[in-house]
């Protein structure tokens, strides 16, 4: 059996705005509380699919309240992250 060894190297996105914000500490919250985390104290790594997030985004959205103006806002932001290859690794560091 093979043993892969690589870096990890942190590109910081765009700030979250508005809405997104919020949805940003809501999936690192959930993520901390699920125990999937990958890290150390305040920092994990969390792989995403592209549905994965949106349905994540549409349950959020619902479960605010959100208008339609907001929905896309946080929907924008989910589209707009730095996708490889159909994956998202998010790092939040809380």
């Amino acid at each position: 059996m093979g043993l892969d060894v690589g870096t990890v190297r942190f590109d910081y996105t765009h700030a979250p705005f508005g809405e997104c914000v919020k949805f940003a500490w809501h999936l690192a919250h959930n993520y901390w509380e699920t125990g999937r985390e990958f890290g150390e104290g305040g920092n994990m790594l969390a792989q995403y699919l592209p549905e994965t997030l949106e349905r994540l985004a549409e349950e959020f959205a619902e479960s605010e309240g959100l208008d339609a103006a907001a929905r896309e806002e946080v929907m924008a932001w989910v589209k707009a992250l730095p996708w490889d290859n159909g994956v998202v690794t998010l790092h939040f560091s809380v």
